[in-house]
């Protein structure tokens, strides 16, 4: 789990801070492509958004370690990791 800038996402008829991002690889085609699951999170564990993205192409043939996969996401949906560690805890669907 990663430290984000926070950003606002709309919840529940309000707008939530969201500062933490998670990233799993979920289906690796070797050779091809990876879809990795995403959620965003609040400070206090609260699922805010989640989603999949698909890595393929150049972007999949670049793909050498796991900071590379953190930063393609982060760039995908627009988020700022901060350098911060976090513990990672149970999150509230």
């Amino acid at each position: 789990m990663k430290k984000i800038k926070s950003i606002q996402i709309w919840d529940n008829g309000g707008l939530i801070e969201a500062t933490q991002f998670m990233l799993n690889a979920i289906n690796v085609q070797l050779e091809n492509s990876a879809t990795f699951y995403y959620f965003l999170s609040s400070e206090d564990n609260i699922k805010l958004r989640e989603g999949n993205l698909l890595m393929d192409g150049k972007d999949y043939q670049d793909w050498q370690n796991d900071q590379y996969a953190w930063d393609w996401a982060a760039a995908k949906l627009n988020l700022e990791i901060l350098p911060e560690v976090i513990e990672e805890k149970e999150v509230i669907l």
